[in-house]
């Protein structure tokens, strides 16, 4: 079981053997945290908080870091920057992508802006926070709201890849330390 003692000790050991440089921005307070989940009506996975209590509130991580907790709230790759609705539960279950993608001809066509807006809307991710950008307005995100609250997805619809989970090479579904886990082993 990774645990925040886990993490610790290898961004010590990493650091320490000149692999990698960490600089994290300042952690956030238990109770800010508290106050937070208490007025969105929503329980933050415990793994995520002791991340943001104990390391710090965004920073280094896989692909471009780990995101603030504010810049997590709103879904960055879409001009509006609308705020995710994380009261509302994730809406899926196993990996999603829309129909009409697989159909599409590719070499000869655009889509509709109707089309693409519809399925780039933020409501794709309620329940989410992205917790880190993959590039190429692909996301990272973590399920807050839902059954799968706990989880990291990646939502590859900038790329029309759909929203899957992330998983392990055991195909195992990561939580937060896990899939941070994973990163640092592989620094």
């Amino acid at each position: 079981m990774v645990t925040i003692e886990t993490i610790q000790q290898k961004i010590q050991e990493i650091s320490n053997s000149g692999k990698f440089s960490f600089t994290f921005n300042k952690t956030i307070s238990t109770d800010a945290l508290k106050l937070f989940e208490e007025k969105n009506n929503v329980l933050l996975p415990d793994d995520y908080k002791s991340f943001l209590t104990n390391i710090g509130n965004g920073g280094p991580g896989p692909n471009y870091g780990i995101l603030s907790f504010d810049e997590s709230l709103i879904d960055f790759k879409l001009d509006s920057k609308p705020r995710i609705d994380i009261q509302r539960p994730f809406a899926y279950h196993q990996k999603w992508n829309a129909d009409w993608i697989s159909r599409f001809d590719w070499d000869d066509d655009r889509p509709e802006l109707t089309i693409v807006n519809e399925y780039m809307d933020v409501g794709h991710i309620s329940g989410c926070l992205q917790i880190s950008h993959y590039g190429h307005g692909c996301t990272n995100l973590l399920v807050v709201n839902g059954a799968c609250s706990g989880q990291v997805w990646f939502d590859a619809r900038a790329d029309y890849g759909g929203i899957e989970p992330e998983q392990d090479p055991n195909g195992n579904t990561y939580s937060f330390f896990t899939w941070y886990d994973a990163w640092l082993s592989s620094l």
